[in-house]
């Protein structure tokens, strides 16, 4: 308990931070965490398996930095980790010979979390535990959070969205809550959400909701603007955000008070900046990944002049980032290179739905296609867009199917990753 009261000396207030038919306070978390037993280590890494249950996690990463162990979380069903067994005392030479037993220092303590591996395969990104907390307080302090609110989580944990709030409420002392889509839907709702565009209908749906009772941290992409202004004209306290998984979640944010640039993802943080280059989104920050895991290897992020390269495109107007939608790779269709991005942009130009995907797969005639499958909270005129794409899509530029997914379908992380864009190309061809 001791060391537990030096390192979070400004937590250990014995404020209730957890609830779900029950709550317990900081002081017990600290309690339990330094004793649970952990499972797993390989060296200085404790592998944690993804649960929904954020009291169980956030008392297992409490532990971890009991004992200062790195930590790599990811879902039990990940084949990354089957491959991958990471040796620590070959990732940085920072580790060779040193014993850190129970003197934590933030800045050694390494947390590895998977991207959401929307357009690609999943990567392992590596945080610093230090980058995490401070980028928690930097949000916690954007959003006005007081001790007394209760944050809401309906994002993956094993995600980095859905991970920082467990770290928001280590810096903030305030409570959390786990909740499901019936509650998103019919939940008297009060405090604090983290959502992505596609859930935002389900909130505006709910009539149980005061709205100045809920503040609406908005993230994960493109907005939409149509459901922004939805949310300021019911009254809700609205904020919206850009981050990745190399940006410990946030990365910019802004508070909207009218409907002026709700495009707008805001400005990034204080000793943070940003940059456009052909299109395509650059960033410097304190907040950046130390580095990827491959081959067992911690590799630092490749940077030109301390800036990261992301995968978003997007204009910065008077210092605030605008996110037109993701740039994607280019496939080669029957010998013919063909970018994605391009036909993201005809399609976006054409077809009034912001929720789409572009996923290439291998083509037994082309070599290599693509397919595009369109998500609605609402329902869609599946025989207008199919008419339509085929009227701006031609030749090889066409699609190798087009389906059509209803809100009620449920993808593991923020986004669906390529394996479930896949599989659901699938299960649709019988």
């Amino acid at each position: 308990m001791d060391v537990f009261k030096n390192i979070f000396q400004n937590l250990a207030k014995s404020k209730k931070i957890f609830y779900e038919n029950g709550s317990i306070s900081f002081e017990e978390l600290f309690s339990n965490a330094s004793r649970m037993p952990l499972k797993k280590p390989q060296n200085n890494w404790i592998y944690l398996s993804n649960t929904e249950n954020p009291l169980s996690l956030l008392s297992t990463i409490l532990a971890c930095i009991f004992e200062n162990k790195n930590i790599i979380i990811f879902k039990s069903d990940d084949a990354v980790f089957k491959k991958e067994k990471p040796n620590p005392q070959t990732n940085l030479n920072e580790y060779n010979g040193k014993k850190h037993l129970r003197e934590v220092k933030y800045n050694d303590i390494l947390i590895g979390i998977q991207s959401s591996g929307a357009t690609g395969e999943q990567k392992t990104i590596i945080h610093r535990l230090s980058n995490l907390l401070e980028s928690a307080r930097t949000v916690n302090k954007g959003l006005s959070i007081r001790e007394n609110n209760i944050y809401h989580i309906c994002l993956p944990l094993n995600h980095i969205a859905g991970l920082a709030i467990l770290f928001r409420s280590m810096v903030g002392s305030f409570s959390i809550r786990k909740t499901t889509k019936d509650e998103l839907k019919k939940g008297d709702l009060r405090g604090v959400i983290s959502l992505v565009s596609a859930q935002v209908p389900l909130i505006l749906a709910n009539n149980y909701i005061v709205p100045n009772h809920l503040k609406l941290f908005i993230g994960g992409g493109k907005p939409n603007p149509d459901y922004l202004k939805r949310c300021i004209e019911k009254g809700f306290p609205l904020y919206t955000s850009y981050g990745s998984s190399e940006t410990a979640s946030t990365f910019a944010m802004r508070k909207h008070l009218s409907s002026k640039n709700l495009n707008s993802s805001g400005r990034p943080f204080k000793g943070s900046s940003a940059k456009v280059i052909d299109k395509i989104l650059y960033i410097k920050s304190p907040y950046l990944f130390t580095g990827l895991l491959i081959e067992n290897q911690i590799l630092p992020p490749a940077t030109s002049n301390g800036y990261f390269k992301t995968n978003d495109q997007a204009e910065i107007k008077e210092g605030e980032i605008f996110i037109l939608g993701r740039s994607d790779q280019v496939i080669v269709t029957g010998g013919k290179n063909i970018s994605l991005e391009s036909i993201r942009t005809q399609i976006s130009n054409e077809i009034n739905n912001d929720q789409f995907y572009l996923v290439s797969h291998n083509h037994e005639k082309w070599g290599e296609s693509y397919s595009v499958i369109f998500e609605s909270t609402e329902k869609i005129n599946e025989h207008a867009i199919t008419i339509s794409l085929n009227k701006i899509l031609k030749n090889e530029y066409k699609p190798s199917k087009i389906e059509f997914i209803s809100e009620n379908h449920h993808f593991d992380g923020i986004k669906p990753s390529k394996n479930e864009l896949l599989k659901i190309i699938k299960e649709k061809s019988y």
